[in-house]
């Protein structure tokens, strides 16, 4: 079996030790750098204006809209499921500016 001498082997894990070390270092430094200049930067809150044609009408506005998901609560009994679902639409409803029963509808409804 061809063997390498051992000075060989030794020098080659140590150049690859070194590469290795050198890399870890490399990217330890640009991590610190990323830290300090996220850090650095002050957080600027934005706001889209309208978009308004030649004329200055308004075409497209910015709007928020929420999604709400609600957990459908399961009973084996049905009055006890029905009993909770009327629970949650009603503390739900005042939240959501909308009637109890249809809540309560689009709760159980729901899949």
């Amino acid at each position: 079996m061809n063997e390498l001498p051992k000075w060989r082997f030794r020098i080659a894990v140590g150049a690859m030790a070194a590469f290795a070390a050198v890399v870890l270092v490399h990217y330890m430094v640009l991590a610190g750098q990323g830290v300090a200049e996220r850090s650095a930067a002050p957080r600027v809150p934005h706001s889209r204006g309208p978009i308004v044609d030649r004329n200055g009408r308004i075409l497209a506005a910015e709007v928020r809209r929420y999604d709400i998901h609600v957990r459908r609560p399961r009973d084996r009994n049905a009055d006890i499921e029905a009993q909770r679902i009327e629970s949650l639409a009603e503390q739900l409803a005042p939240i959501l500016d909308m009637d109890a029963r249809e809540v309560a509808w689009r709760i159980a409804t729901s899949k």
